[in-house]
């Protein structure tokens, strides 16, 4: 059953309408939406979603993160909301120019460090060089020291390296300590005490025995002397002591 005031339905055994109890009640109106606000402009920093309209690549941006890696990450970081393709060519050559310096910066260091120490490593070697060759010519000059015993102290011939082999050889551990090992080159004798009797010799300290034919050891020169000494002697005093020594 309905209720002719309101419209409620009752039920069989209601008397009266329990809602409206025979006054009726007016339904409300209907409800109407809001009328829309007016699309607001955005305030104060553009929204993620923002792209400004020339936005493109740009090889200049690049170029500055690639040249200065650091400045290319600040406009990534700093343009990567308005202008993201912009952004991005800059952060790419920071990152291309960050990545070569991690390559090339150890590889720069190892060739400077090779640059520095290359002369060092020449002198050393070249050090040693002139070592071997002192060496070589205080073993020559002691072979003559055991000739002249057996030869009542009276020198070989001098003026030629067979000579001299032949009369030392004898008493030499190899023919090798008659020579540079650098230039490979015989040493030479000093044909002013061929056939002298060592005592004849008054200043055993300064008369040569042997030296290099060539000046191949740091620009020197190693002399060994009749009593025993070997040295070295840079090219201008070498030519001086052999001036006063009457070596041609």
């Amino acid at each position: 059953m309905i209720c002719p005031a309101c419209g409620y339905s009752m039920d069989s055994f209601d008397k009266e309408c329990p809602r409206c109890h025979g006054k009726g009640i007016t339904p409300p109106p209907p409800r109407t939406p809001p009328p829309s606000a007016a699309p607001v402009p955005p305030q104060g920093p553009l929204p993620p979603s923002y792209v400004a309209p020339d936005d493109n690549p740009s090889f200049v941006m690049a170029l500055i993160g690639f040249c200065i890696p650091l400045v290319g990450l600040i406009l990534f970081l700093i343009e990567r909301d308005t202008k993201p393709i912009r952004a991005r060519s800059a952060g790419r050559g920071a990152a291309l120019g960050f990545g070569l310096s991690i390559i090339a910066g150890p590889l720069i260091f190892l060739i400077m460090a090779g640059s520095a120490i290359a002369p060092v490593a020449r002198r050393a070697s070249a050090n040693s060089e002139r070592a071997i060759c002192q060496s070589n010519l205080k073993q020559a000059a002691l072979t003559m020291k055991q000739y002249i015993q057996d030869h009542g102290e009276v020198y070989p011939d001098m003026s030629t390296a067979a000579s001299i082999q032949a009369a030392g050889g004898k008493f030499a551990r190899s023919m090798d300590i008659y020579s540079c090992p650098t230039s490979k080159k015989p040493f030479i004798g000093n044909p002013g005490i061929s056939s002298v009797n060592e005592s004849a010799i008054t200043d055993s300290a300064t008369t040569i025995m042997f030296y290099e034919s060539d000046c191949v050891h740091l620009e020197g020169c190693n002399v060994a002397y009749v009593d025993g000494h070997v040295k070295w002697l840079p090219e201008s005093m070498w030519q001086a002591e052999k001036q006063r020594a009457g070596i041609l």
